[in-house]
């Protein structure tokens, strides 16, 4: 059995990476984190990423609940995850793709960035829509689990490309 987990923060460290460093990050941490699975007799296995860590896939002999599988990453590294099955992921990300709305006014020197809230519960109802802001726009667009989001990042003064400071 495949899943996708996302880990809870990961993405929002607010410093820049090589991929270099990315590549080496992500291989230590699947050895580090396979040898705590092993240890904890979880059988569930991660595999390497390539480049930014945060987006893992997992594989597992047994046939386990997401609910399982994020307890036992939970436990095991004592992280937050949201776990999806693999089928669940690529059903819920090619609907995203289809149906979010690209926002009708993005503030000048701001390019918006597709992406999705994922609530943690594998139970979860649709997320919320919040109140947007000028870093993000909360899209209609919502399944169990998920909603549409767009990430308004800022461009460098000279165009196309996005600022090297968080925002």
């Amino acid at each position: 059995m495949e899943y996708v987990a996302f880990e809870v923060d990961r993405a929002n460290i607010g410093r820049r990476r090589s991929s270099v460093d990315d590549e080496r990050t992500a291989a230590a941490l699947s050895i580090r984190w396979n040898r705590s699975f092993i240890g904890r007799r979880l059988p569930l296995r991660i595999c390497p990423a390539y480049r930014h860590t945060g987006n893992y896939w997992l594989y597992s002999d047994q046939q386990l609940l997401a609910t399982d599988v994020a307890r036992g990453l939970a436990d095991s590294v004592e992280r937050g995850f949201a776990v999806f099955t693999v089928e669940e992921f690529l059903g819920w990300l090619a609907r995203l793709k289809m149906c979010i709305k690209e926002p009708s006014a993005i503030p000048s020197g701001r390019r918006a960035t597709p992406g999705a809230v994922i609530d943690l519960n594998p139970s979860g109802e649709a997320p919320p829509v919040p109140p947007s802001s000028e870093r993000i726009v909360f899209d209609a667009f919502a399944l169990p689990r998920v909603r549409g989001v767009w990430k308004l990042d800022v461009e460098e003064a000279s165009g196309g490309r996005l600022a090297s400071q968080p925002t």
